[in-house]
């Protein structure tokens, strides 16, 4: 809901000659002004997971990487097309770079290599089994991706087939895995292929042993968020991963701990955000002749925040758009954004005196879910303030 204030302060002065610097001043603030509008993130850490067994379907067309025959090592692709938008963290994306040590990154032109999961600098990096590739042989083992399927149900599938960790067996160790992004649900998938392991692997300490497990899962912006599983011999099997409590979480693998074809790991972004409550009863709170003040009552239950948007008296207004976050300072239409936060008030200063200003409130939901900010609905209440002397 919109809560509309109409203040008006005064001061001694000619009043015509204020109102038409006033107009004058908005007009010079709507040509140089636009609206800036920032993507509301969600933490990797928000997404949830859920295991399942299935069917493994390799893909055969695309774009190859690493070919067969190829030697192809630490090879990388930026700046790739996936095929559709995809909403990772609350960013709309449509490109990827992908690795041929088992990741991908989104939207990235380039990377630093790295053999150690999300243990490394690249930020938005999704790990398929992710450690140090090689080919299996020197005739198998690729890498390569497809977008399959038709809108609004498309598949981006990264593959990487036929692949042992550096310094491996050259026989006994032969993976296969895909990493998958959805339309629409924005889901990421991790399906398991034909698995065989000779080595018993366990930690990765980034010293780039064969004896170093593979990375499962989402990483954020820093290593400080992460949504890796983690599997240790002895103790768990690939149906019954649990979440990695650090950055450096892997999936071990050994002769009698397996993955099997069709097993799948999926991450699901948060539920999409509700509409709050919508905020009531303004009032008006001190007045200057440069300064104004109010407060309202929140909704019986509490929304993520609020924000505050200043409008000349009678101004068009501009309805917050969803998904998009506004900080203050900004423009939003012809209105100025002056508060957003989680306080019930607020203060507008270098304001003109003797000047009448609207004031719209809009609570908005934007915490753990996905494709917020969601604002409330537009509704407005006027108050007009009397002169304050001075």
């Amino acid at each position: 809901m919109t809560n509309n204030y109409n203040f008006t302060s005064t001061s001694p002065g000619l009043r015509l000659l204020r109102r038409m610097t006033a107009l004058l001043a908005m007009v010079l603030l709507l040509c140089l002004t636009s609206t800036q509008r920032v993507s509301a993130q969600f933490p990797a850490s928000s997404y949830s997971f859920a295991f399942s067994s299935g069917t493994f379907t390799p893909i055969s067309g695309g774009t190859v990487l690493g070919a067969v025959g190829a030697g192809w090592d630490d090879g990388f692709l930026g700046t790739q097309s996936i095929g559709f938008n995809f909403n990772y963290m609350g960013t709309i994306y449509t490109t990827f770079g992908i690795s041929c040590n088992g990741y991908i990154i989104m939207g990235a032109a380039s990377q630093t290599n790295t053999y150690c999961g999300s243990q490394g600098s690249n930020a938005f990096q999704l790990n398929a089994w992710a450690t140090d590739f090689i080919p299996f042989s020197t005739t198998s083992g690729e890498v390569r991706y497809q977008t399959i399927g038709s809108a609004p149900n498309r598949q981006l599938v990264c593959q990487w087939k036929n692949v042992r960790h550096f310094g491996g067996p050259t026989s006994g160790d032969d993976y296969t895995v895909q990493l998958i992004l959805n339309e629409g649900s924005n889901t990421i998938q991790v399906v398991m292929g034909p698995w065989a392991s000779a080595t018993t692997q366990g930690a990765n300490t980034c010293a780039d042993s064969n004896g170093e497990s593979g990375s499962i899962g989402l990483k954020g912006a820093t290593t400080a968020d992460f949504n890796l599983r983690t599997i240790t011999n002895g103790t768990h099997t690939w149906a019954t991963s649990i979440t990695g409590a650090t950055v450096a979480a892997v999936c071990n693998t050994s002769p009698t701990n397996l993955a099997t074809s069709g097993q799948t790991f999926t991450f699901s972004p948060p539920p999409p955000c509700t509409t709050p409550g919508d905020p009531t009863s303004p009032v008006a709170g001190a007045l200057t002749t440069s300064s104004v003040s109010g407060s309202f009552t929140a909704p019986g239950t509490p929304p993520t925040g609020y924000i505050v948007v200043r409008y000349p008296s009678g101004g068009s207004v501009t309805t917050p758009a969803t998904g998009t976050s506004y900080t203050i300072g900004t423009a939003l239409g012809a209105g100025t954004v002056i508060a957003n936060g989680t306080s019930t008030s607020f203060t507008s200063t270098g304001l003109i005196p003797s000047t009448t200003y609207d004031f719209k409130i809009y609570s908005y939901n934007n915490t753990v879910c996905s494709g917020g900010p969601v604002y409330s609905n537009l509704a407005a209440i006027s108050l007009t303030t009397t002169a304050c002397a001075g």
